[in-house]
């Protein structure tokens, strides 16, 4: 049994690595270097700097159809990487739409991360914004 487990583990390990370098170069692409935020997720959680980005990006996209104008302005505006997180968060999920909490949990499977997740995110994502900008952070809380 221990060894399907691992076997299972290692098979998945192998088909994420081109993801995680692909989701690295788009990162690089967007002249996106890692964030601190990405890795205080990846070690805190053991996932992948990959699966932070997405994750983040995926909670941001989601909030983005739900802020204000201003609101949404302000965060892209005063909040360093939102924009690149976003994209990145796109380009990895392939434009998916994330309107709601059911779309951004089906974002996080298709990321290799367990729906119940997106509430382990929330708090990093909210400390990082409010860092920058509380009013921002307390808009951000309520749509998420």
């Amino acid at each position: 049994m221990f060894r399907a487990l691992g076997f299972t583990l290692l098979v998945l390990s192998i088909a994420l690595l081109p993801a995680c370098e692909t989701a690295q170069k788009q990162m690089g692409d967007l002249g996106m270097t890692t964030p601190q935020l990405t890795k205080d997720l990846a070690k805190n959680l053991g996932i992948t700097e990959t699966q932070a980005t997405g994750g983040v990006g995926a909670l941001l996209e989601q909030a983005s159809g739900k802020l204000s104008a201003t609101d949404l302005d302000s965060m892209k505006k005063s909040v360093p990487g939102v924009d690149q997180y976003m994209k990145a968060s796109q380009s990895m999920l392939g434009g998916m739409k994330l309107s709601d909490v059911g779309g951004v949990q089906g974002a996080f499977q298709k990321l290799g991360l367990q729906p119940e997740m997106v509430a382990q995110f929330k708090p990093y994502v909210l400390d990082y914004v409010g860092k920058y900008s509380p009013g921002v952070k307390t808009a951000l809380a309520a749509v998420l």
